[in-house]
């Protein structure tokens, strides 16, 4: 304010380009909260425009009782790479020391070669393994230091990666850390022996160090043919797989495991038939369709001498009951011969609306049933009974249930179900999943976990957020979290919303703890938005 062009009196202003403006640099706003266990904590970024091409962000994190952590954000664009750099660092209280200076570096670089090759490299590390975490900064639990170099042809892929993973949780080490440096893998289509063939060719290469004590070094060559024919009796495939494998183990974790080298081939070959059938139930028309396949492997016996880091954690499902291979890697193969079968039903009208469903298992007809895999019965004749059912009653519902059962006593060993409905402002969406301790090495191992979430709408311009996470395996609460917000999205003044957020996540690893947390959030039009923390530990 000016007296005859006199200076006397100063007022607070605030000025910010408008929404035309795509990047200025200037002050974004702030977030302010306030825990137990940090006390208040302001954090504050500096947003600033270098070039067209070129920008940085500064941002100090201020907390009270910890310390003091800032970071620093650089982004660069080029014609076909870019670069963007976080470096986070400072003193602060950890569970390895009152005061620690820690740092954190999160840089990734993208560009393309010739040839149609896109790369990419990221290096991702930390001096500490909790303090992302517990600051708020970023919640991952493992660290994963990547480059990847893969080209996409006609009729071939290629991939090159090499990585290492930095593991953040209480019960990892440095031992326990993989290290893949390099993996190789080609893909190529090929023309087949007959116009109903396709052949595919796979080649890999890979050394895997400290993968849970091992040191590894892997070849693997696989060969596929399939083909099918239609006739009136159905449709019949034929398919062939043809693999070799030769292993390197340099270390083990134990003086029992083997070290040195071996190889191992298997071929495996597999017949097939379906037939789809169209049947009217009542007035309603149902298409049901019967599949059956008999697959043979014979194989090398190397189950005792090679350690199976790729195939551990196999369980049966729909995706892989057919398949000639059905494990996920080729450490692991089971030789022998089994059929595979099941049955699967789409109801396109029903009274209770669209209904599809299927039921399927495996029966091993010869081969050897001891098994190093769990909770799979891949050591029993007739395997876990798959099956699954979705509901569609109307538009807005929709139901499903996928599960594997016991075919002794039809307990459930593996289970999803989910339900998704909205209507008039309100949508819901739950989903449970299960496995049962029999599935893990440690029988004192299960996972139970059902997760909630609710949008309604309550006045035009103001919702409700509810979302909650159970953990519910043997009463454990580790992984539950809930979140209630509610978004008033009336513009006050055509320029500004409303959001108070309360949230409760029950993690815990050494120094970090169940925190309670409440935030206002207060979102300007075309600005940004300031965020206000309540919160204990």
């Amino acid at each position: 304010m000016k007296i005859l062009n006199v200076p006397f009196l100063y007022f607070p202003y605030l000025s910010h380009p408008d929404w035309t403006v795509r990047r200025r640099s200037g002050l974004l706003y702030p977030s302010i909260s306030y825990s137990s266990d940090h006390g208040l904590k302001y954090v504050q970024t500096y947003y600033h425009v270098i070039n067209d091409t070129s920008d940085v962000e500064v941002t100090p994190y201020i907390f009270k009782n910890s310390g003091l952590l800032s970071g620093v954000r650089y982004r660069q664009l080029w014609d076909q790479s870019g670069l963007d750099m976080k470096v986070t660092g400072g003193q602060v209280e950890s569970f390895e020391n009152d005061q620690q200076s820690v740092v954190a570096v999160d840089t990734s670089f993208y560009t393309v070669l010739g040839s149609g090759w896109n790369t990419n490299a990221r290096i991702y590390r930390t001096s500490q393994d909790t303090f992302m975490r517990r600051y708020g900064i970023d919640n991952a639990t493992e660290y994963k230091s990547a480059f990847s170099a893969e080209q996409l042809g006609v009729n071939t892929y290629n991939l090159i990666e090499a990585y290492d993973i930095q593991g953040l949780e209480a019960d990892e080490t440095a031992e326990r850390e993989p290290t893949v440096l390099p993996s190789i893998f080609h893909e190529r289509y090929l023309p087949g022996f007959s116009d109903n063939m396709t052949a595919r060719l796979r080649l890999s290469a890979s050394q895997t160090d400290n993968d849970e004590d091992y040191d590894i070094n892997r070849w693997t060559g696989e060969f596929y043919t399939y083909e099918d024919y239609t006739s009136r009796t159905g449709i019949i495939s034929f398919e062939t797989r043809t693999a070799l494998q030769y292993h390197m183990i340099e270390h083990s974790p134990t003086a029992n495991s083997y070290v040195g080298e071996l190889g191992q081939g298997n071929i495996s070959a597999g017949v097939g038939w379906s037939q789809p059938y169209s049947a009217t139930i009542g007035n309603n028309v149902a298409l049901i369709q019967p599949k059956v396949k008999v697959i043979t492997v014979h194989s090398t016996d190397r189950t005792d001498e090679i350690p199976n880091r790729d195939s551990s954690d196999f369980h049966l499902d729909e995706a892989n009951l057919f398949l000639i291979h059905r494990y996920q890697g080729n450490d692991y193969i089971k030789t022998g011969t089994h059929m595979a079968g099941g049955v699967s039903t789409d109801f396109a009208d029903t009274p209770i609306g669209e209904l599809s469903g299927f039921i399927g298992a495996s029966y091993r007809l010869h081969g050897d049933f001891n098994s190093g895999l769990n909770a799979t019965n891949d050591s029993e004749k007739l395997s876990d009974i798959l099956a699954s059912i979705q509901a569609k009653p109307y538009d807005k519902l929709r139901l499903s249930f996928a599960g594997r059962f016991n075919h002794e006593d039809f307990a459930l060993n593996e289970s999803r179900a989910s339900v998704d409905w909205s209507r008039k402002g309100t949508t819901l969406s739950t989903s449970y999943s299960q496995r049962s301790e029999s599935f893990f090495s440690a029988a004192s191992v299960e996972e139970e976990e059902l997760i909630f979430n609710l949008n309604h709408l309550i006045d035009d311009g103001i919702s409700l957020r509810v979302n909650q996470t159970f953990d519910l395996a043997n009463g454990k609460s580790e992984r539950d979290k809930s979140t209630i917000g509610l978004d008033i999205t009336r513009w006050l003044q055509n320029c500004l919303t409303v959001s108070v957020q309360y949230t409760r996540d029950e993690t815990s690893d050494r120094d970090i703890k169940p925190v309670d947390e409440i935030m206002l959030l207060l979102n300007f039009k075309y600005l940004g938005a300031f965020e206000n923390n309540v919160g204990g530990s």
